[in-house]
C-alpha cells in the first residue's frame, strides 16, 4: 500500500480493495482505516474465491480499464503510466503485464523462475535498471500474468468477465480469459519497461496449489489445445529473451564501484585476433588486479569490430560493435567510432577513461573530457603518438630517438613506410593532433625514464603531466644453479616476438657465424622470413608461448643467457623483466629503456653497437670464458626484487583516486544515465553479436547482417578448402619442418583468397 500511494496518481485512478473473507483478524480493521482515507473497500461476507472476487472488482466500473493487482506486490515509479502506454501502443492489445522477479513469462533476470532480487538492489533500483535498459518493444506473449494484469475495458465488454464458475480458486483463469480474447482478435503484450516486485505463492499451500493446477490444466487442454501448445513452445523457446538479456548486461555493474574504461588497439582475450603484445599484457594485468575494486571496461579493436568487455570481480559481460574495415591511413576522428564510444560511455556511466593505445581507432575518446566531463588518463606504451610507425626507427633501419624532435628525414621515411606524400609535412599534422589529445589528459603515464625524456622533448607543452610508472611482472623465479660455463655447451635464448625491429637479422648473423659450442634457442613467434627458414643443428625454435610458460622453457632448456637485441629504442621491454624473473642474466642492445633498465637493475651486459655482429658474438664468447663474471651477475639477478603487478596496480589505483571528479555522478541509481539516455537497441545488438544470440532481421542493421552472411560464407570456403584440410592433417604427423610447410600452405591459401 505504501508503494501504491507513492507511485500512483490517486486523483485520476481509483483503488478498490476487496477482502475475500480473510481469516487474518488484522485485515478487517486495517481495511477500515484505509476506507476512512478514501479508498473503496469491499468486504465479502463469505469466501467467494479469487476469480469471483476479481469479477466483483471489475464490475465496480462500467467504463474504465482495470488492473488486477495482487496484495503481495511492490509497485515502482511510473508503473501504471508505462502499462497504459504499452496497452495503447496497438489497438489489438488486450492486456499488458510488467516484468517482475516472479511472473513466469515476464520473469527477470531468469525466465520462468521465481527470482530473488539481485544483491544490492531494492525493487525501486531494479525498476530503474529495467527502465534504463529497456528496448520498449512491447513484445507479444501467449498469456498475461495475473499478479499485475492491465485489461482494456473494451476487451471485457467484448468477451465478458473471468470464468469464475470453472476457475473459482484461481490458476488458469487468466489463461482462459486471454485465449478467449485472442480468439476474438486481440493479443497480449509484455510491458518491458515496467517492473513490479511480486513475492508470490502465499495464498495456497503447496498441495492445494498442485491439485488445483493439475485440474485446471486439464480443462485448458480440452478447451484450447492449439493455444496450450503455443504456450508450451513459448516457455521452451523464450522468444523474448532480449528482455532478460538487456537487464543481465547491467546487473554485474550495480555494485557502488567506479567505472573505468580502458581503450586499447587490441584485446588481450585469447579469441581476439591480436591478443599478444606489451599493451595487451599490461591492460590484462591492470584489469585482473583492479576488477575487484572498480568495474573495468576494456574497449579494443578486433579486425572489423570493436570489442567491449566489462569486468566486475568474477563476472564478465561481452559486447561487439561493428566498426567496418580499418582505414588505409590513420583517422583522427570517426563518426562511427564516436557513436560507439558514446554508447559505451553513456550506457555504463563511465567515471574515467584510461587510453592505452589508439592504433586503428580514433582520438574521439579524448573528447569525453570536454563533452561529458569524464577525466582521461593516457599511458604511452610506444612512440605511436610521436610517429605513426610506433617505433623511432627510420626506413633505413636507423634509430632516431637522439634527434626525434626534428630529424629532417620524416617526409621521405613516412612516404616509404606508409605511402604518404613526402611533399606534405605529415609529421607536423600527426604531432599536432596527438598533442591536442594529450593536452586533454589529466596525467600521462610512461613506463621508463627514457620514454619520459623523449615525450617531453617532442611535446614540451605537456611535460609537467608526464609520470613514470613501470610495468609489473609476476613470473615465478627460476633458480639458476649452474656455476661453470667452460665445460659444456653455452645456451643462449632469444625471447618474445622476433622481427626486424627486435633484431632478427642480427640473430641470423650470430647463428651463422658462431661456433658449434653455442646452442641457440628462440622462444616465441618469428616474423622474419629469413630467420623463420634458417636451419642449423644448434638452432632450436619452440614457437609461440604464453608468458607463464617462459620459466619452464628456460629451466627445461637450461638457458645460460637471454639476448634482447632490439634495433629500435624500447619504451620498457617486458621480456627484460621476464628474463630477470627467470633468474637469467641478459645481454641487451643499448636502445632506449632496454639499456637504461639493464644498467639500473645490474642484471646483465649492454652492447652499444648492436649492429656489429662480431662485437656481439665476441661478448658472448667472453662470458663463456669468464665464469666468475657470469656467476656474480647471476647472483645479482637472483636477488632482484622486481616490480610486481600488485605494486603497479596500487600506483594506478592511487592515480585514479587523485583524478576522479567527485562532483560527477558515475552511476545510474537515480534512474537514468549520468549523461542522459543511450540507445539500448545498439547495446543489445552488441551483446547479441558477442554472445552468439539468435539475431533476426529486425534486430540488426543491414550492413551487419551482410557482414555476418559474408563471414559465414568465408568460413565455409575455408573449412572445405584443400589447404585447410591438409594443414589439419599435418598437425598430427611427425614430419620434419612441418611448421614451415604449414606456413607455406597458409600463404598459398591467403594469396588464393
Amino acid at each position: 500500500m505504501d508503494s501504491l500511494r507513492q507511485n500512483t496518481d490517486l486523483e485520476r485512478n481509483r483503488v478498490i480493495l476487496i477482502n475475500d473473507c480473510s481469516t487474518d483478524q488484522r485485515v478487517t480493521p486495517y481495511l477500515g482505516r484505509l476506507a476512512a482515507q478514501g479508498f473503496m473497500v469491499i468486504q465479502n461476507e463469505e469466501n467467494r474465491g479469487f476469480t469471483e472476487t476479481v469479477n466483483i472488482g471489475i464490475c465496480q466500473s462500467a467504463d474504465r480499464d482495470v488492473v488486477l493487482l495482487n496484495s503481495d506486490t511492490i509497485l515502482t515509479k511510473n508503473w501504471l503510466e508505462k502499462l497504459i502506454r504499452c496497452a495503447y501502443s496497438d489497438s489489438a492489445i488486450a492486456t499488458a503485464t510488467p516484468l517482475s522477479n516472479n511472473a513466469t513469462l515476464c520473469s527477470v533476470p531468469v525466465f520462468c523462475e521465481e527470482n530473488r532480487l539481485p544483491e544490492g538492489f531494492t525493487p525501486e533500483e531494479f525498476a530503474d535498471l529495467v527502465d534504463r535498459s529497456s528496448l520498449r518493444r512491447y513484445p507479444r506473449i501467449t498469456v498475461a500474468v495475473g499478479f499485475c494484469m492491465y485489461i482494456k475495458r473494451e476487451v471485457i465488454q467484448t468477451i465478458g468477465n473471468f470464468d469464475s464458475e470453472t476457475f473459482q480458486r484461481g490458476y488458469g483463469e487468466e489463461n482462459d480469459f486471454c485465449w478467449r480474447a485472442e480468439q476474438a482478435g486481440y493479443y497480449h503484450a509484455m510491458c518491458d519497461d515496467a517492473y513490479v516486485y511480486h513475492r508470490g505463492s502465499r495464498s495456497f499451500n503447496l498441495k492445494e496449489k498442485q491439485k488445483c493446477m493439475e485440474a485446471h490444466e486439464a480443462i485448458l487442454n480440452q478447451r484450447y489445445p492449439l493455444q496450450m501448445q503455443r504456450n508450451r513452445e513459448h516457455v521452451r523457446d523464450n522468444p523474448n529473451s532480449f528482455a532478460q538479456d538487456t537487464i543481465k548486461i547491467h546487473i554485474p555493474f550495480h555494485n557502488g564501484r567506479k567505472n573505468i574504461l580502458y581503450l586499447a588497439q587490441s584485446d588481450f582475450m585469447e579469441e581476439a585476433d591480436d591478443h599478444v603484445g606489451g599493451v595487451q599484457l599490461h591492460v590484462k594485468d591492470l584489469t585482473m588486479r583492479l576488477k575487484d575494486r572498480y568495474n573495468i571496461f576494456v574497449v579494443a579493436r578486433d579486425q572489423k569490430e570493436i570489442r567491449c568487455t566489462g569486468y566486475a570481480s568474477d563476472q564478465t559481460v561481452r559486447l561487439k560493435f561493428y566498426a567496418g574495415d580499418k582505414p588505409d591511413f590513420p583517422v583522427f576522428h570517426s563518426q562511427r567510432l564516436r557513436e560507439i564510444y558514446d554508447q559505451i560511455l553513456t550506457a555504463f556511466s563511465i567515471d574515467m577513461v584510461h587510453v592505452h593505445h589508439v592504433l586503428g581507432m580514433s582520438l574521439d575518446m579524448y573528447e569525453a573530457e570536454g563533452a561529458l566531463g569524464i577525466p582521461v588518463i593516457t599511458t604511452i606504451h610506444d612512440y605511436y603518438m610521436v610517429c605513426p610507425s610506433g617505433v623511432l626507427l627510420d626506413d633505413q633501419g636507423n634509430a632516431c630517438d637522439k634527434n626525434v624532435e626534428n630529424c629532417g628525414h620524416c617526409g621521405e621515411c613516412l612516404s616509404h613506410k606508409f605511402q604518404l606524400a613526402s611533399a606534405q609535412n605529415y609529421q607536423k599534422i600527426w604531432r599536432k593532433r596527438n598533442l591536442e589529445a594529450l593536452r586533454s589528459s589529466c596525467r600521462i603515464i610512461v613506463p621508463s625514464g627514457h620514454t619520459k625524456r623523449v615525450i617531453s622533448e617532442v611535446f614540451p607543452e605537456i611535460r609537467e603531466k608526464v609520470q613514470v610508472i613501470g610495468h609489473g611482472t609476476d613470473l615465478k623465479r627460476y633458480e639458476n644453479k649452474r656455476k661453470s660455463r667452460s665445460a659444456e655447451t653455452f645456451r643462449v635464448a632469444f625471447v618474445g616476438g622476433i622481427c626486424e625491429e627486435k633484431g632478427s637479422r642480427i640473430i641470423c648473423n650470430l647463428v651463422r657465424k658462431a661456433d658449434e659450442d653455442i646452442d641457440w634457442y628462440i622462444f616465441g613467434e618469428i616474423g622474419d622470413r629469413e630467420l623463420l627458414y634458417l636451419e642449423k643443428k644448434n638452432l632450436h625454435k619452440t614457437g609461440a608461448y604464453s608468458r607463464e610458460q617462459l620459466p619452464e622453457l628456460v629451466e627445461k632448456n637450461r638457458i645460460d643467457l637471454i639476448c634482447l637485441l632490439s634495433v629500435c629504442p624500447e619504451t620498457y621491454c617486458y621480456t627484460l623483466s621476464e628474463a630477470a624473473a627467470c633468474g637469467v642474466p641478459v645481454l641487451v642492445s643499448d636502445m632506449g629503456a632496454l639499456g637504461e633498465r639493464t644498467r639500473e637493475m645490474a642484471c646483465g651486459w649492454v652492447i652499444e653497437d648492436v649492429h656489429n655482429t662480431a662485437s656481439v658474438l665476441e661478448r658472448i664468447n667472453e662470458l663463456k670464458k669468464r665464469p666468475e663474471e657470469y656467476r656474480r651477475c647471476a647472483e645479482r639477478v637472483q636477488r632482484l626484487q622486481l616490480h610486481t603487478t600488485k605494486e603497479m596496480a596500487e600506483c594506478y589505483d592511487t592515480l585514479y583516486r587523485e583524478n576522479f571528479r567527485e562532483n560527477f555522478r558515475g552511476n545510474f541509481r537515480d534512474g537514468g544515465s549520468a549523461f542522459g539516455m543511450y540507445d539500448a537497441e545498439a547495446i543489445y545488438r552488441a551483446y547479441a553479436l558477442a554472445n552468439g544470440k539468435g539475431i533476426s532481421q529486425t534486430d540488426v542493421p543491414d550492413d551487419i547482417l551482410e557482414r555476418l552472411n559474408n563471414a559465414e560464407r568465408e568460413l565455409s570456403i575455408l573449412y572445405h578448402s584443400g589447404s585447410y584440410k591438409l594443414i589439419n592433417q599435418l598437425k598430427s604427423l611427425p614430419v620434419p619442418g612441418k611448421r614451415h610447410i604449414k606456413a607455406f600452405l597458409y600463404q598459398i591459401y591467403r594469396r588464393g583468397r
